[in-house]
């Protein structure tokens, strides 16, 4: 018999985009994602599959994590990223952002400044 799941509270919604730290428009990167927390504890990225295949590498770890992978087409900037690092970004941005896991606004993650992050 399946597992029930469990009803968890996502941490945030994440708009990625870049902005070439500041010398192009802003691109944004779709699907937005959204993070949550599994059954571990561990902080996932989940996406709207009918807008984009999906972020990811198709590859993951052997405890099942992927990596957040996209590629700004203006600069040329490249965030990979597991699954896990992703989330502790995301959730730094939040904190510095003042977004509080009650609340509607997304996090923004602007890949150009994340740098050796």
């Amino acid at each position: 018999m399946p597992r029930p799941r469990r009803n968890r509270r996502p941490p945030g919604n994440v708009h990625v985009c870049c902005t070439g730290r500041g010398t192009h428009d802003t691109v944004r990167f779709l699907p937005y994602v959204q993070l949550y927390e599994d059954d571990q504890g561990r902080i996932r990225i989940r996406w709207n599959r009918a807008q984009d295949p999906g972020p990811v590498t198709g590859f993951s770890d052997a405890d099942g994590l992927q990596t957040y992978d996209k590629r700004c087409g203006t600069c040329g900037r490249h965030f990979k990223r597991r699954e896990d690092k992703f989330g502790l970004i995301a959730m730094a941005l939040a904190d510095y952002q003042g977004i509080t896991g009650n609340s509607a606004t997304p996090i923004i993650l602007d890949i150009s400044r994340i740098e050796k992050a």
